[in-house]
């Protein structure tokens, strides 16, 4: 493993996240992959808040659902 993929590694444990220091000791392939990593990185961070979002609004369909059907229900009761 070259030291490259290590310092990239670092970076995307890190969240993406470089202080100043960090990255002026960084060579230009260095920060290239960082550059590469971080835009992958919140991509994925992207998709996955989409997929969160898409989660709530299954969720509250199916509550919405649920709450239509207990109100027929209580109506066919009356």
């Amino acid at each position: 493993m070259n030291e490259v993929t290590v310092n990239v590694r670092d970076f995307v444990r890190a969240g993406g996240k470089l202080s100043l220091a960090e990255w002026v000791t960084l060579d230009e392939r260095e920060r290239e992959a960082c550059v590469t990593a971080g835009d992958e990185l919140a991509e994925l961070q992207a998709e996955r808040v989409v997929s969160m979002i898409v989660d709530a609004v299954r969720q509250a369909v199916e509550e919405h659902r649920l709450e239509s059907l207990i109100g027929k229900a209580e109506e066919m009761v009356t």
